[in-house]
C-alpha cells in the first residue's frame, strides 16, 4: 500500500483483509490456486527479507521472474 495514504484508510484496509471470513478467503484461494486456503496474516517487508537476500545473492532481478 502506498505510504502517503491516510493512516485511517490503511488501517481500514488492513482490518478488512485480516477479518475476511474463511469462505471469502477460500473463494479467492481458488482463483490464486492456493490449496488449502488459510487466513490472511499481516506481513511487512521484513517477513520476506530472507527471499530478497537470497535473490540478491543469486543475482536475480525482476526481469528473471
Amino acid at each position: 500500500m502506498r505510504g502517503d495514504l491516510a493512516p485511517e484508510f490503511k488501517t481500514a484496509v488492513k482490518d478488512a483483509l485480516l477479518e475476511l471470513p474463511p469462505d471469502a478467503v477460500a473463494e479467492i484461494g481458488k482463483l490464486l490456486d492456493v490449496d488449502p486456503p488459510g487466513p490472511l496474516v499481516a506481513v511487512d517487508r521484513s517477513t520476506y527479507q530472507p527471499l530478497f537476500d537470497l535473490a540478491e545473492t543469486m543475482g536475480l532481478t525482476e526481469a528473471d521472474i
